[in-house]
């Protein structure tokens, strides 16, 4: 399971013994104000893969696409660069 990270501080979150993450860790995580952060979504839903096939044909490029969770009033990161381009769809709230 992907680490859930909160401005600089990360968890990782535990797996249960059949590869399960421990969900009431990551809701308390939530709750204490860390972002939740699921990498390579794509390959963990067919219809997130196919947006991702969709959007290579479009671009021409190698696409990739992680979820994060933020809270109301939480900062997922820090300000920082990434050394890829990345597209950003904020499909719920308010973030400046």
């Amino acid at each position: 399971m992907p680490p859930v990270a909160g401005g600089s501080s990360e968890l990782e979150a535990q797996l249960h013994g059949n590869g399960t993450p421990g969900i009431q860790a990551i809701y308390r995580a939530y709750q204490e104000g860390y972002s939740v952060v699921i990498n390579g979504v794509h390959h963990k839903s067919a219809v997130i893969a196919d947006l991702s096939r969709n959007l290579e044909g479009a671009l021409h490029h190698q696409v990739g696409v992680n979820l994060y969770l933020t809270p109301q009033r939480g900062q997922g990161f820090t300000p920082h660069v990434d050394t890829h381009d990345v597209f950003v769809l904020q499909l719920h709230g308010v973030k400046h």
